[in-house]
């Protein structure tokens, strides 16, 4: 969670709203390309991340825009 708190407030919306959306998406195990081996939260915390990467880079501690 404390990485998160160091993202720009923009990344920290990309990443909660995608968030959001991958925990509803991936309620279903069939859905989730590691099946049932990782639960929706797991899965919904790398989809989030993966989100933010599109748009951030991390450089040094901070996280800027590409």
């Amino acid at each position: 969670k404390k990485q998160i708190d160091s993202l720009p407030t923009h990344a920290q919306h990309i990443f909660k709203k995608a968030h959001a959306n991958a925990v509803k998406e991936y309620q279903n195990p069939e859905k989730r390309r590691g099946g049932k081996k990782q639960n929706a939260e797991e899965v919904a915390h790398k989809t989030a991340w993966a989100a933010v990467k599109k748009k951030y880079k991390k450089q040094g501690d901070e996280w800027v825009s590409k």
